[in-house]
């Protein structure tokens, strides 16, 4: 399988490239053990902003891009006027380090400086790092101009594979931040299916006909379809696939339902089955229902999900006698999920019978994933509100609460429950408070968060039924920071919504401090061996882009801290999570590390990262990613790779655990 990777991170190659007692002033060469870039790395860490702009003046190139690289990570405008000089500094590396910071902080007013730099050294061939970088920048923080003048570039040759690397990155840039147009669709489709290009820049180009909202990719269905056709990347194929849906052609449904029943990959079958909601549902129902016994749990699980979020009201008859079947409990849940969502007032025996099944499920089970899971359905039908306590919200176990809690959360924010009106909404609102205010005052923090966020998101605005908000400054107080910090931000949320304020998150202050002779154990060649239920994966540390990451994992490996650990969130063709102490997502330590990002790219499987509430609220959950996640880049923290086992990874599912976890080198 190809590398993609190696493609992506020229500036970071001059890092050690060059031995140290031949290194220049104007050599980027960082080293752990060096005094100096030890104390950036500590400044970046305490986002101690002032006491890192001397560092840009430094002599010596290696100082100057560490700091420069630190603002990126930082992400504050406040460093924007002593940044945006270092677009002119004299070492190359250093002006990509600066144009990567730029883009992660995503200020408007970059946007010129930017411009102005790009192509602006003539020592430098115009196919060069430095315009790459600079390219994807502006598409962080440019505007429809800038992307109508992106996008109509086509004087870049084939072999200028930099220059249409930042091309495509930063039309992707710009996708992802809403901005579009048919000029950068058409030059994304022009990258993609032609073979000239090297296949890290088309993957990019794939990533957004896949992922990019409201484009017309009809006029091009041709061209996409004979390039599906002869693809042989197979993470440029998956997302071809679910382009191809979104063309709604039939001759495009024809072959996707024959790939279904190949012997072909099973992240490309998920694409597909996500994407067959662009045909006719009569056209594709039977097609779903055929792979809800599919032997890949991942594939079975998706179609399920179809269900749910594509059902009909009519089907939910059929829905409920294929839950009533043998399936896998991750499958059945789903099911029935179409069954008691898409059911229709007047099939209330229908609904009511599926009910005291979910009920005589939960009774049933074994596993607390499993539980959890019909737990949640009750959320759609008001009338089970005290199942939902009794079976969630005053459970001891953490799952079973949360599972309680998220339900509630489904309650007070669906659409349908608004056109409601009238009594039966008036009644809703009138049963749902008690169980609101004893939600806020369980202070247990996943419990309060979606409490908090259903009235955040509350569409019949539940809020106004309260008159009293002692029960949020109370919450507020129960809540323990850094520990509960998405808690906390989002009754911030919450409390700036009822002020009429904006809302600002909060960063957590404490932090685990660094310990940089215990980071000696690490080298380069240091590897983590996950010992799991399902097998085993090792995990190639990337020492040198997350050094202060890396530290916090080998230290909690040191402390067993991950043994007996559950996978608690598995998302089919996407990402395995863990590390979580109360399995539910919402577990965390006394203390957070900071963000540590780095121009690293999650374009290929097997990639670790921290999971986060946001930035520089990362703590101890981390994820594997099943495939190429572009939209993960500079947003979450990469420290790692799979060099062995991805087949394990493939197979995790909810409720997996993890043994044990070792370091070698």
């Amino acid at each position: 399988m190809k590398k993609h990777f190696i493609y992506l991170l020229p500036i970071l190659l001059f890092a050690g490239c060059v031995p140290p007692k031949e290194k220049q002033q104007n050599d980027v060469v960082l080293n752990l053990d060096d005094p100096i870039y030890q104390k950036i790395l500590e400044l970046q860490d305490q986002q101690n902003i002032e006491g890192l702009f001397s560092f840009l003046k430094e002599k010596d190139a290696s100082y100057r891009y560490a700091a420069s690289l630190a603002f990126g990570s930082i992400g504050d405008a406040a460093c924007l006027d002593s940044l945006l000089p270092m677009l002119k500094d004299p070492v190359p590396e250093v002006r990509i380090a600066c144009a990567f910071s730029l883009g992660k902080i995503g200020d408007s007013r970059a946007r010129d400086s930017l411009i102005a730099a790009f192509d602006a050294y003539p020592d430098l061939p115009p196919n060069n790092p430095v315009n790459a970088a600079i390219l994807e920048a502006i598409g962080r923080c440019g505007n429809e101009e800038s992307l109508l003048n992106i996008s109509s570039v086509s004087t870049y040759r084939p072999s200028d594979t930099l220059l249409l690397y930042g091309q495509a990155k930063a039309i992707y840039q710009f996708a992802l931040r809403g901005i579009k147009a048919p000029q950068g669709t058409k030059k994304m489709v022009d990258l993609l299916t032609s073979r000239i290009f090297p296949d890290h820049i088309r993957l990019v180009a794939a990533g957004y006909v896949k992922r990019t909202k409201n484009i017309n990719l009809i006029p091009y269905k041709s061209r996409l379809h004979k390039t599906y056709i002869n693809e042989k990347d197979p993470y440029i194929k998956m997302d071809l696939a679910y382009a191809l849906t979104r063309t709604a052609d039939p001759e495009m449904l024809s072959l996707l339902m024959s790939e279904l029943t190949s012997d072909n990959d099973y992240r490309l079958k998920i694409n597909i089955i996500k994407g067959l909601n662009h045909f006719p549902y009569g056209a594709v129902i039977d097609t779903i229902y055929s792979q809800l016994n599919n032997p890949n749990i991942h594939i079975a699980e998706s179609a399920a999900q179809f269900l749910v979020d594509h059902g009909l009201p009519n089907d939910v008859r059929t829905y409920r006698q294929y839950a009533l079947t043998e399936l896998p409990w991750q499958v059945r849940s789903r099911v029935y999920e179409a069954v008691v969502k898409h059911g229709p007032s007047y099939f209330m025996s229908t609904k009511t019978g599926a009910y005291w099944e979910i009920r005589d499920l939960i009774t049933k089970a074994a596993d607390r994933y499993e539980k959890a899971a019909y737990i949640k359905l009750y959320g759609h039908e008001q009338k089970m509100l005290a199942q939902i306590e009794k079976e969630g919200l005053m459970s001891e176990d953490h799952v079973l609460k949360s599972a309680g809690a998220e339900a509630l959360y489904m309650m007070m924010s669906q659409d349908q429950a608004a056109k409601m009106g009238g009594i039966k909404l008036g009644l809703l609102k009138k049963q749902l408070v008690p169980f609101v205010l004893k939600g806020f005052q369980s202070e247990d923090p996943a419990v309060v968060y979606w409490m908090a966020k259903g009235l955040n998101d509350c569409p019949f605005e539940l809020i106004k039924e309260f008159t009293d908000f002692e029960f949020l400054t109370a919450a507020k107080k129960a809540m323990s920071t850094p520990k509960d910090i998405e808690t906390y931000n989002e009754l911030l949320k919450l409390e700036s919504k009822l002020q009429n304020k904006k809302y600002k998150p909060v960063t957590p202050e404490n932090k685990l401090p660094v310990d940089w002779n215990f980071l000696k154990i690490l080298n380069d060649s240091t590897v983590a061996v996950v010992e799991t239920t399902k097998g085993k994966f090792e995990i190639q540390l990337f020492l040198k882009n997350a050094p202060l990451t890396c530290f916090n994992f080998a230290k909690l490996i040191q402390e067993k801290f991950y043994e007996g650990k559950v996978f608690h969130r598995v998302v089919p063709n996407f990402v395995i999570q863990t590390g979580c102490p109360r399995g539910d997502g919402f577990g965390s330590l006394k203390y957070t590390i900071r963000s540590e990002f780095k121009p690293l790219s999650y374009d290929a499987e097997g990639y670790v990262g921290m999971a986060s509430a946001g930035s520089h609220t990362e703590s101890s959950q981390w994820f594997v990613t099943n495939s190429q996640s572009l939209h993960l880049d500079a947003n979450y923290t990469v420290f790692g790779k799979i060099v062995k086992g991805m087949d394990v990874v493939h197979a995790i599912e909810i409720g997996d655990v993890i043994k044990s976890i070792k370091l070698k080198s």
